[in-house]
């Protein structure tokens, strides 16, 4: 029993060791073992390398289609204002060339029918030729596209040039890649800069924020952007809240003064929030913003509300018949009531009297703790 137990199991390593063949032995040397771990990194890094590579494929695919819904959007947007503004004709030729872009574009063929059958028999014909390179795709097309792009950037033509260049990217996305998306931040740049220089302030940011995504801003292009998104970002306050007006306005003037109507809008807001407080029994605030108006832009009239805001600060409110007899001239009368619109000041110092056309103007030389008679004339003059 011992003796068949020991010949079972002692000669069993010596036939397993037996019975490998010479490549299973060379698997389980160390060459054999490094040679696979080799083998099986490649093949790993062969897989990611192809789907990096389509993955980044699709990412431009997708960034392609995306730029040329854009412009498509926008082409839309100008065929219904043609449509509006009776130029049929043209608005034919948009909605040509959306279509032949994208068929299933939302509405551009009921937008085309609309426009045909609105335009004459002649300018139905005459509607023709359309922008539409896409229909028939020949070796040369994504090459006279690019040239005609190139000759519209070199113009300043940015309509012409990111129209070619987005129809260029729709029908061959690897065309002068690197050229093209060169012509295409610069343009997108141009446009908004001058869309926000012609008081287009969102289409501007819309342009710029398009560039962004391609490459970094320039200086320029920054502080554009900056300046219309305070611009818009105050008048969304106009006439809702007029602190927050003014603060965003004077932001904007303190860093660039001179854009758009930044000053006159700064000033505006001061003096309608100087009116609110008047109106309000708020004099004393009122003729710190009449003398924020006033140092933006002087002026008579606003300069004689500041001058009735400050009086009713210092003296307190009317008396009961609305009058503020002591300050009146001869000639010159009060409003009746606290409410003094559309005044600005700029000192807080008390005026020694109305600026009127009277030749007699009573010099006030106190402060009176009492309300007036009736019968006061201007002549009197008040003792300390």
């Amino acid at each position: 029993m011992d003796t068949n137990s020991t010949e079972d199991t002692v000669p069993s390593p010596a036939v397993r060791a037996a019975s490998l063949s010479p490549l299973g032995r060379f698997v389980r040397s160390v060459p054999g073992a490094f040679l696979i771990l080799v083998v099986v990194i490649s093949a790993v890094l062969a897989l990611a390398a192809a789907g990096g590579y389509y993955t980044g494929k699709s990412d431009r695919d997708r960034a392609a289609a995306t730029t040329q819904f854009v412009e498509l959007n926008r082409q839309y947007q100008l065929g219904l204002e043609d449509m509006d503004a009776g130029r049929h004709t043209l608005a034919i030729q948009r909605f040509e060339f959306i279509l032949a872009l994208d068929p299933n574009f939302p509405n551009a063929a009921d937008r085309l029918a609309e426009a045909q059958a609105a335009a004459s028999p002649e300018a139905v014909s005459t509607a023709l030729p359309t922008p539409t390179p896409i229909i028939t795709i020949g070796p040369q097309t994504a090459q006279t596209l690019f040239a005609e792009a190139q000759t519209a950037f070199s113009g300043g033509d940015w309509d012409t040039t990111l129209e070619k260049l987005n129809t260029l990217r729709a029908i061959d996305p690897d065309y002068e890649r690197a050229a093209v998306r060169k012509m295409l931040f610069d343009s997108l740049r141009n446009r908004g800069i001058a869309h926000i220089n012609a008081g287009k302030l969102e289409l501007g940011l819309t342009d710029l924020d398009q560039a962004s995504k391609i490459g970094a801003l320039d200086t320029e292009a920054q502080q554009h952007q900056q300046w219309a998104t305070i611009y818009i970002t105050g008048v969304s306050y106009w006439g809702l809240n007029w602190p927050r007006t003014i603060e965003t306005f004077t932001v904007l003037y303190t860093i660039a003064p001179y854009f758009r109507d930044t000053i006159t809008r700064l000033h505006d807001a001061h003096l309608a929030y100087a009116g609110q407080l008047d109106s309000a029994g708020d004099p004393c605030n009122a003729v710190t913003h009449y003398v924020a108006a006033l140092e933006l832009q002087a002026n008579s009239a606003i300069e004689e509300q500041r001058l009735a805001a400050d009086t009713a600060c210092q003296f307190g409110t009317p008396t009961p018949d609305g009058t503020l007899t002591p300050f009146a001239t001869s000639e010159s009368t009060l409003t009746p009531t606290p409410t003094f619109e559309h005044s600005l000041t700029t000192t807080e110092t008390p005026a020694p009297g109305l600026t009127a056309t009277a030749t007699a103007t009573p010099t006030i030389t106190e402060t009176p703790t009492a309300s007036p008679t009736p019968t006061e004339t201007p002549t009197s003059t008040p003792t300390s």
